[in-house]
């Protein structure tokens, strides 16, 4: 057995830049690729989103929770904007909070607006609560099962899926086309079918 005393490891020399000679041992032994990105579907909701606000000229007033507004064709930053995404008649007459305006289906755009704009004791249970909106943000907002985009096109459709969460709460909002994409693309990643009912 090999034994090393104290007096032994002073006379191991020590280089003068101690700290700089361990980074340099340690990068010629590990490389790690760095032409990978770590994919956090949060932050591909939240990108997106921010780039539609400021398409729609709302990226202001969206973290304002008493904001309201009728659509204003004038704000709109650039000449061309998807089908999906051009305003509805509601969104243009009915003042309404900016975050709607982001979502990427105009009928769900419509059935939130118009549902909102009603007095709290006609509408769905879950937009009742005075902090209703906010329910609906963090529900979009959800980690696991709020809204996810996938690939790099953010203005399709066809890319933007509805979670489980978001989907128990609001299932009136949602068209069976929008349920039917967000299915397909929930069975890409391995997820069931979205339900109604407690799950």
């Amino acid at each position: 057995m090999l034994t090393i005393s104290l007096s032994d490891i002073s006379t191991f020399p020590i280089p003068a830049d101690f700290t700089s000679e361990l980074q340099r041992l340690e990068s010629s032994q590990f490389t790690f690729p760095d032409d990978r990105a770590i994919d956090v579907p949060e932050l591909q909701v939240m990108k997106a989103g921010l780039s539609i606000a400021e398409m729609l000229g709302c990226a202001e007033s969206m973290w304002d929770i008493s904001a309201h507004r009728v659509f204003d064709k004038s704000l709109i930053s650039t000449p061309f904007l998807p089908a999906n995404l051009k305003p509805t008649d509601i969104q243009c007459r009915i003042p309404h909070h900016p975050i709607f305006d982001l979502l990427p289906w105009p009928s769900v755009r419509t059935k939130f607006i118009i549902v909102f704009s009603q007095p709290a004791n006609v509408r769905p249970p879950m937009a009742r609560d005075p902090l209703a909106l906010m329910q609906l943000i963090y529900d979009m907002d959800d980690s696991a099962e709020g809204l996810k985009v996938s690939g790099s096109d953010f203005l399709s459709v066809e890319n933007w899926e509805v979670g489980q969460l978001f989907f128990k709460h609001w299932w009136w909002a949602f068209d069976r086309s929008v349920v039917e994409t967000s299915n397909a693309l929930r069975a890409k990643r391995g997820s069931p079918k979205l339900v109604l009912g407690p799950t």
